[in-house]
């Protein structure tokens, strides 16, 4: 047990303290890290506060639902959990989560009437250490199932229940059905409805397939339905609208063929686009344009392997293009390609010629050059670092395959190109 409370101690970076409650003395607690107060379990007399701030009878409270994960403030949490021994506790903490969590036990300063000067809280707060709230609640299980012989499955359990009964707002989670079936019944009454499903079916197969000129009629449709609403505003509304657009686009480009790492690029750059926006119509014409993008990508493809399903790619060029594209922040040979996948590289070549109709060369700098026209047009980044990060061997090789693809210079390229909100976006942030 020792070595499990040091080893999560570690891990959060904050006190894991064990407790004892004396049974002929039941008012009494000892901490096996620092004493406390009598018949108090947290004290802050070493950090923040001047008196400890739970009494006893608040600790068997908490007990009751163990472990008890609790927050002060809303600012800082502990976790209280009995030992393997029944007169033993175990307090966690205190820890701030990275992300916002719903505590259903939540302590104010008010409510245990302790007085805290706002410049000094505010500095000692600050000095909590930070950690996922998935990491915290895995420390937790591991210290309560303790030494047991426990499957994956049986650690997963806990910890979902854990969680549900400790983080989840189970008033928040049970009013959905109520709110579903209100509703529905107004929404029937005054004959208001969603957009059909097959719209949506129209819009992801006409970029499956292509067929740009599909996808813009399919856009055009009109209908006396909604979409759901997904937000408080308009412009939260819309970019909610469009990160699922975007999301279904880029699933059917997949499907399509078209490579994972350039569909999720793509997809991530609208998305953090979208998120700059204060206007509806940006938004729109946005996702919209991404869409569009998607489909014409998906029409080279069908243009240059016509007839080729993605599903019966040869599975070794399937594995070179995925090293292609997770390695384009750098020097990409054949040699190193054919020794990840195991194949003789003048193999490989000749296999990469026979299916995709270019050479394994030319495809990389094609990947490459449409990765720098990007960095081009969405950031500030200098030419000489876009060389340097792509793993071209100079900025004047670079420049030169560039002007090659596209008959423009990079400098001719981004100030024709440039996005005016991308301005002072640099590769480094």
């Amino acid at each position: 047990m020792k070595n499990n409370l040091l080893f999560v101690s570690s891990l959060l970076h904050s006190l894991v303290r064990q407790i004892d409650c004396l049974p002929a003395e039941s008012s009494l607690f000892i901490s096996r890290v620092f004493h406390t107060s009598p018949d108090l379990l947290v004290d802050f007399q070493d950090q923040l506060f001047s008196q400890a701030i739970l009494n006893l009878s608040e600790v068997f409270s908490l007990a009751k639902d163990d472990p008890a994960i609790f927050t002060i403030n809303e600012d800082f949490a502990y976790a209280l959990m009995q030992s393997t021994c029944s007169s033993s506790f175990i307090l966690i903490g205190p820890v701030r989560f990275s992300t916002r969590v719903y505590s259903r036990f939540t302590y104010t300063s008010n409510d245990l009437q302790v007085s805290m000067d706002p410049p000094s809280y505010q500095d000692w707060l600050h000095t909590v250490p930070i950690c996922d709230y998935p990491l915290f609640a895995k420390c937790l299980t591991l210290l309560a199932l303790g030494e047991t012989d426990t499957s994956m499955d049986d650690f997963n359990r806990y910890q979902q229940e854990l969680t549900e009964k400790n983080c989840v707002n189970l008033d928040l989670s049970d009013r959905i059905g109520a709110t579903l079936t209100k509703n529905m019944f107004q929404n029937l009454e005054n004959q208001i409805v969603h957009n059909p499903f097959g719209h949506e079916i129209r819009e992801v197969t006409a970029i499956e397939q292509g067929n740009l000129a599909a996808l813009n009629h399919v856009i055009s449709e009109n209908f006396t339905g909604r979409y759901g609403k997904l937000a408080e505003t308009p412009l939260r509304q819309e970019i909610n609208i469009g990160i699922v657009t975007i999301t279904l686009a880029s699933r059917a480009a997949i499907r399509a063929g078209l490579h994972f790492e350039i569909a999720f690029y793509m997809s991530d750059i609208a998305i953090q686009s979208m998120e700059k926006c204060l206007d509806v119509e940006t938004v729109t014409h946005i996702y919209r344009s991404t869409e569009r993008a998607y489909c014409e990508r998906v029409r080279e493809l069908k243009s240059s392997s016509p007839g080729m399903n993605p599903a019966e790619e040869n599975p070794h060029i399937s594995r070179c293009k995925d090293y292609i594209y997770t390695h384009l922040h750098g020097k990409i040979t054949v040699a190193d390609v054919a020794m990840t996948i195991g194949l003789e590289a003048n193999y490989l070549s000749h296999l990469f010629r026979r299916e995709e109709g270019i050479s394994m060369k030319t495809y990389i700098a094609n990947a490459k050059i449409e990765l720098v026209k990007n960095l081009l047009v969405y950031s500030q980044t200098p030419y000489v670092k876009i060389s340097s990060y792509l793993g071209f061997s100079s900025q004047s090789h670079m420049s030169r395959l560039f002007r090659a693809h596209t008959g423009m210079t990079p400098g001719q390229y981004r100030n024709r190109y440039q996005k005016e909100d991308f301005i002072q976006e640099d590769l480094d942030g």
